[in-house]
């Protein structure tokens, strides 16, 4: 399962159309005031190199 490297929430709690990672909107908790889902992929595909 994946979180958000912004709000550490998981994919599937913010909104959007589940058909891709880049159409990922807002957060669905309340309080939460992360506007999109940011894919924290890159970190680690770095640390591999």
């Amino acid at each position: 399962m994946m979180n958000c490297s912004r709000c550490f929430h998981t994919l599937e709690i913010h909104g959007g159309d589940g058909g891709s990672l880049i159409r990922k909107g807002a957060c669905c908790i309340p309080s939460c005031p992360c506007k999109g889902f940011v894919d924290a992929m890159h970190v680690i595909d770095e640390e591999l190199v």
